[in-house]
């Protein structure tokens, strides 16, 4: 028991101790549900105006959409159906070739860098373009 610790405990306050750390860290489970159509991989909540233009172009809103830091990404790739896109993250390495030569994935650099380049944008583009099944709603 530390100094600070004694005091506390003279003193009678009770001092409380997490039980599940891991919940405030990002790192509890997540469940995606039905309605997701976006799964965004990225270490900051995206607030960039790019961010929210891409949203629009492709019909989707932040409802449709989860944002999740790596670390909350625990699920494999073969029990995700919506389109994940990995923004400036690397794919998960225990997701095998195999997981996701089938996956509707999108990897790009930072919003910044995606902003300030044409040919960028135009790929990123093409790529929703391709996955815009993903995105309808029926």
């Amino acid at each position: 028991m530390n100094r600070q610790d004694w005091y506390l405990n003279k003193l009678g306050i009770s001092q409380y101790v997490l039980r599940k750390p891991n919940v405030i860290q990002g790192e509890a489970k997540v469940e995606i549900t039905d309605n997701i159509k976006l799964i965004v991989i990225s270490e900051h909540y995206p607030k960039e105006k790019i961010f929210q233009d891409i949203l629009k172009a492709i019909h989707v809103t932040l409802d449709d959409c989860l944002i999740l830091k790596p670390a909350q990404l625990l699920i494999t790739a073969d029990k995700i159906f919506s389109v994940i896109w990995f923004l400036d993250q690397p794919i998960p390495e225990n997701w095998s070739e195999q997981d996701i030569s089938s996956k509707p994935i999108i990897m790009t650099n930072s919003l910044a860098e995606l902003a300030s380049s044409p040919q960028q944008k135009r790929q990123l583009w093409q790529t929703l373009c391709q996955y815009e099944n993903y995105f309808r709603s029926y």
